[in-house]
């Protein structure tokens, strides 16, 4: 990972931050049933987490398909 940062690997590309992230909001909104605040959405480089309807939190992180499991 560390390579892939120091090279400018797809890794070091993506930034939450600054991508728009509406469409993956509604997915994750409609796999799990539940609606996110918008407005007290945290996003970081790497990964959204926010608060829900439900009064539960919800996660959401980028990762490469190497790092997903089998």
């Amino acid at each position: 990972m560390e390579a892939d940062l120091a090279e400018g690997g797809a890794a070091a590309q993506v930034d939450l931050r600054r991508q728009p992230v509406e469409d993956v909001l509604e997915r994750v909104e409609a796999a799990l049933r539940v609606r996110l605040d918008r407005q007290a959405l945290v996003r970081k480089r790497r990964s959204l987490g926010g608060c829900t309807d439900r009064r539960t939190w919800v996660r959401i992180e980028r990762r490469g398909f190497e790092r997903i499991g089998p």
